[in-house]
Parts: structure tokens; sequence; C-alpha cells
């Protein structure tokens, strides 16, 4: 009995940690449309939002970053504009593209 639910517990984590996607898109402003080099784009898992791993946009706004794991979500941020969180992704065992359209962040100057 011990030695089937350890067997069954090994294969499950084989399971779990088998489960690679690799996401890929563009970071793009909303304004101008303008592809964002050097934007953080992280990856964290959504059962207990632990962080998995990041990357950087390239020069022309893209990225690629491997996720393992059943379900996560996407964080992006970039210099001057605001962080977008993704809803929550599924693995698919395959690619996907996931595109962030970032909006500018406006901050107000107080008159004295």
């Amino acid at each position: 009995m011990k030695t089937t639910i350890a067997l069954f517990l090994l294969l499950q984590s084989f399971f779990y940690f088998g489960q690679n996607t690799q996401i890929s898109g563009t970071i793009t402003a909303e304004k101008t449309n303008q592809k964002l080099a050097s934007a953080k784009i992280s990856v964290f898992n959504a059962a207990d939002n632990s962080f998995q791993q990041s990357t950087t946009s390239d020069a022309s706004g893209q990225y690629k970053i491997e996720v393992k794991g059943s379900e996560f979500y996407i964080k992006v941020n970039a210099e001057g504009y605001k962080t977008l969180q993704s809803k929550n992704l599924k693995n698919s065992n395959g690619n996907q593209t996931q595109n962030f359209t970032l909006k500018e962040e406006v901050s107000e100057i107080a008159e004295v």
C-alpha cells in the first residue's frame, strides 16, 4: 500500500513538473504603439502567488519565457508605465502568444 501511494505521488510530480509552455509576445505602449524595450516580464504560480522567473523584452519589444506548472499569471512593468497583470492562464504544454499593451503612468506635480 505504501509503495502504491509513493508511486502515485512520484508520477503526479512528473506530470506537474513536466508541463512546460513557452510564452512569447510583444510589449507595446498604448498611446504611441511603440514597442517597449527592457520591459520586465515576471511569471507567478497562480495557486500560491509564488514567483517563478522573469525576463526582459528585447529592443523590438519581444520576449520569450518558459513556464512550468498548470496555472500561472504574468506581470509586466516598464519605467514610466503602469504595471499590468494578466488573468490566470492555463499551461497548454506548447507555445502561447501573450501580447501586452501598457498604459503610461501619469504623475502630477503639486503646486507649491
